[in-house]
């Protein structure tokens, strides 16, 4: 019995240890040159999921690695929204601002895109305030996206009365979701 703790215990620490060295590598690479060798990064990748995978064997064998791209997206756009502060601070500072409206109609279409527009608003606010270069979506594309919300917002509010339906509201922000990569 104590001998299966123990080595229970040693291959827990050796699986700990490659994914940190081979996750310490990925950090480093990110920070290098676009002129890197790719095949070397792919081995890495490649690795961290064979590894993973044999630690957890079960599930469709797409899921690792989707979830290790979803890993470097959150790590890029998060240090777009966040570099610096507090990882969740853009939506405490979105949050902050809604606070003063506390009779808003939450089901409100317009509503969803205005706060939308408030999630790009406070990207482009942080972005300058802190004067960090970004890794997903330049300033540009924030102040792009803030246009076109404020366009579709235009258009709610001109339509006729009757309310829009949810195919034509998922089909306008659509648009909008596959510009910012989600």
């Amino acid at each position: 019995m104590y001998g299966e703790k123990f080595k229970e215990d040693t291959v827990e620490k050796e699986f700990g240890d490659v994914i940190s060295k081979a996750l310490d590598e990925m950090d480093k690479r990110l920070l290098e040159d676009d002129a890197q060798d790719n095949r070397e990064k792919d081995f890495e990748e490649r690795e961290i999921v064979r590894l993973l995978k044999k630690r957890y064997p079960n599930g469709h064998p797409s899921f690792i690695p989707i979830t290790l791209e979803e890993v470097a997206m959150h790590s890029k756009k998060n240090h777009d929204y966040a570099a610096g502060g507090d990882p969740l601070g853009n939506f405490v500072r979105v949050s902050m601002i809604l606070m003063q409206y506390p009779n808003l109609d939450l089901g409100d279409p317009s509503i969803v895109a205005i706060i939308y527009l408030l999630k790009q608003l406070d990207a482009y606010l942080w972005i300058k305030n802190n004067g960090h270069k970004t890794e997903v979506e330049g300033v540009d594309g924030r102040l792009a996206d803030i246009s076109i919300y404020a366009k579709i917002i235009r258009c709610m509010e001109r339509s006729t009365p009757e309310p829009m339906s949810v195919e034509s509201i998922d089909s306008m922000l659509g648009l909008l979701r596959e510009r910012e990569g989600g």
